[in-house]
C-alpha cells in the first residue's frame, strides 16, 4: 500500500456489485465512494459530500477548522426538497441533534415526508421519495444510502453510483480526475484552506519509528478476524495508521476499525471487536452495548420507520421488553401517549368529540361511540358527513339529504338557487312527512305555503330562529338543519341515521369513496357530475 502514502488512494479495484450504493466517511480524513473507492485527504472546509443531479438533496459536510487528530467533531446540512435539517452537537449542552430554523427537533421527527430518528448512538435522516439515508454518530463517522434509483445520478466526494471506481474523482465541471486534492477542492462549499493527501506515517526519526510501530500494533486487528474474507481491510488498516501516526494517539484505531466492522455487519458477518482495553463503549442510563442491536427501536410512539435492510446497528440500544422515549428506556405501562403534538402522561384522560379517551401503554384507549356527523354547504364548497370535500358551482335546485328507504319520519332538505344574470339567491326548503318550510333568502319563513310565526313545532318537526343570523330545523328522527339566510347551511345527523340518507351529503357511512352515489344508483365520476344528478 505504499502507493496510497503518495495518492491518497486506498483502493485499486471494483467491489462486488451488492458492496456498491453505500457511502461513508470517518475520521477527518477517510472516505469511502458509493462503488467502494477508498481515499484519504485532510480539508478544513465545507464539502458536498453527496448530491443528486436534480439537486432535490444535497448533504454537505463540513470539517472542523484546525483539527489537531483527536476530539474532532464534523457536522451536516441535509437539503431535501425545500427543508434543511442540520446534523450538529447542541451548542448549549455538547449533545448530538438535528435542527430545523435552528430549533433542535424532538426525535423521532417527521417533516415533509422526512423522517428524523435516532437509532442507539446515531442520528438517522431518511426521505422515502428519494431514498436517500443519512446516518452521523454525532462526532466524525457519516453514512449515506442511497437506491437503485440513483445510480448515475449522484455526485459530490460519494462519488458517481454506477458500480464502476474509476470515474468517482468526477469534478463539479465533470472533469474526471486521478488526483484526489483536485478532485476534492472542485467539491468545497465557500471559501476553503489547504487540502493536503500527505502520509503521516515515517520512519524518518526514532519517535516516527516509534509511533509507526504503535499503529501497526493497534491496527493489526482489523486484518485478523473472520470478515476479511467477506470485506477487503486493507484500506482500513491503511486508514488506521494514518490516524494513529497523525495523532500519536493509539485510541484513533477505534474510527477505522467501527468503520470496517460496520461495513462487515453489512453483509451478515458479526464481529465483537470491543473490548475494556480497546475502543470500549459506556452506555449512559439504563441503555445496553450491543454489537448487533436493532435498526428499528422499538418506541413509545412506535412511529414506523424503514429498517436499514434489516441489518443490525453497533451501539447503546434499550434491554428487551423496554421502549426508548426522550433518550431512555422505560417500561411499556410507563409510555405517555401524544396528541395535537403535546404529550400526555400516563392514566391522562381526553375527550374527543363524543367519546372519552385514557392514554394507557403509550396508546389512546377510546370508547367507541358513533357520533353526530356534520354536513356542509358554504358557498360552493361542499363536505359530505363522512368528511369528503369538493367544490361545485350550480345555479339550480339540489338535493343535500334525504331519508334512504322505508322510514317513520321521511324528509328531504333542497338547496335552491334563485338566479338573475351571474347572481344567484340562496335559499332552503325542507320537506318532513309531506309538509314544506321554506325559509327564503331574505329570511322569510312559510310552513305549507303560507308565512310561518315561529316558533313552530308538530309532531315530527320544530322550527325557530336560534341567532340574529341562523334558522333552525330540528327533525326528530335525528337531523338538525341550520341556514344562514344566505350561503351558509349546516345538517347534522345523529348516528341513528347511518346509512339511511343520499344526496349532496353522502351516505353518511363512514367511507367517503362512496360519497357520489346518484339516485341512478351509480357513482358520479366527479364533483360536477354528482352535483347535476341531484
Amino acid at each position: 500500500m505504499g502507493l496510497a502514502a503518495v495518492t491518497g488512494i486506498y483502493t485499486m479495484k471494483d467491489l462486488p456489485v451488492e458492496q456498491t450504493g453505500y457511502c461513508m466517511t470517518w475520521g477527518q480524513q477517510h472516505y469511502r465512494t458509493f462503488d467502494g473507492k477508498i481515499f484519504r485527504f485532510q480539508g478544513d472546509c465545507s464539502y458536498v459530500l453527496a448530491e443528486d443531479t436534480d439537486h432535490f438533496f444535497t448533504v454537505h459536510l463540513h470539517n472542523e477548522k484546525n483539527c489537531k487528530g483527536k476530539g474532532c467533531k464534523r457536522s451536516l446540512s441535509v437539503y431535501v426538497g425545500d427543508l434543511l435539517i442540520q446534523l450538529k452537537s447542541d451548542p448549549k449542552d455538547g449533545s448530538p441533534g438535528a435542527f430545523v430554523d435552528d430549533k433542535r427537533l424532538p426525535l423521532p421527527s417527521a417533516m415533509s415526508g422526512v423522517l428524523i430518528q435516532r437509532v442507539a448512538d446515531f442520528v438517522v435522516v431518511r426521505d422515502p421519495e428519494s431514498e436517500l439515508y443519512v446516518k452521523w454518530d454525532g462526532l466524525e463517522s457519516i453514512f449515506i444510502r442511497v437506491g437503485e434509483n440513483q445510480e448515475k445520478r449522484t455526485q459530490g466526494l460519494c462519488g458517481t453510483y454506477d458500480e464502476n471506481h474509476q470515474n468517482d474523482f468526477t469534478k463539479k465541471d465533470g472533469k474526471v480526475v486521478s488526483h484526489v486534492v483536485e478532485f476534492a477542492e472542485s467539491w468545497a462549499v465557500g471559501d476553503c484552506g489547504n487540502t493536503k493527501i500527505n502520509s503521516y506515517c515515517s520512519k524518518a526519526t526514532e519517535h516516527d519509528r516509534c509511533t509507526l510501530a504503535k499503529a501497526l500494533q493497534g491496527c493489526k486487528y482489523i486484518m485478523e478476524t473472520k470478515c476479511k474474507m467477506v470485506v477487503n481491510p486493507a484500506p482500513y488498516f491503511e486508514a488506521c495508521k494514518e490516524d494513529v501516526c497523525f495523532s500519536d494517539d493509539d485510541d484513533l484505531v477505534c474510527n477505522s476499525m467501527s468503520a470496517y466492522f460496520r461495513e462487515c455487519a453489512r453483509f451478515g458477518v458479526i464481529v465483537d471487536w470491543r473490548r475494556k482495553d480497546r475502543c470500549a463503549i459506556n452506555c449512559p442510563d439504563n441503555l445496553c452495548y450491543d454489537v448487533c442491536g436493532s435498526s428499528c427501536p422499538k418506541t413509545c410512539y412506535d412511529t414506523s420507520y424503514n429498517c436499514e435492510n434489516n441489518h443490525c446497528i453497533e451501539g447503546c440500544h434499550c434491554p428487551e421488553g423496554t421502549y426508548l422515549h426522550n433518550g431512555t428506556c422505560v417500561a411499556r405501562q410507563d409510555c405517555p401517549c401524544q396528541y395535537a403534538k403535546q404529550e400526555y402522561s400516563p392514566g391522562s384522560k381526553l375527550r374527543l368529540d363524543c367519546n372519552r379517551c385514557v392514554c394507557a401503554r403509550g396508546r389512546w384507549v377510546c370508547t367507541k361511540n358513533v357520533c353526530d356527523s356534520v354536513c356542509k354547504a358554504v358557498g360552493s364548497h361542499f363536505t359530505t358527513f363522512d368528511g369528503k370535500h369538493f367544490d361545485f358551482e350550480g345555479r339550480c335546485s339540489y338535493v343535500l339529504a334525504r331519508t334512504e328507504g322505508m322510514q317513520d319520519i321521511a324528509f328531504e332538505v333542497k338547496l335552491i338557487n334563485t338566479c338573475t344574470g351571474f347572481e344567484c339567491d340562496r335559499s332552503l326548503e325542507v320537506t318532513v312527512n309531506g309538509e314544506t318550510v321554506h325559509v327564503s333568502h331574505a329570511g322569510k319563513v312559510e310552513i305549507k305555503g303560507k308565512e310561518a310565526i315561529l316558533p313552530y313545532h308538530n309532531y315530527f318537526y320544530a322550527m325557530e330562529k336560534v341567532t340574529t343570523n341562523f334558522y333552525k330545523v330540528t327533525i326528530n328522527s335525528g337531523l338538525t338543519v341550520l341556514f344562514d339566510g344566505k350561503d351558509r347551511i349546516y345538517i347534522r345527523a345523529k348516528p341513528t341515521l347511518c346509512s339511511r340518507m343520499r344526496g349532496m351529503c353522502g351516505n353518511f357511512n363512514a367511507q367517503t369513496t362512496d360519497d357520489f352515489w346518484t339516485p341512478n344508483g351509480d357513482l358520479a365520476a366527479n364533483a360536477n357530475d354528482f352535483g347535476d344528478e341531484w
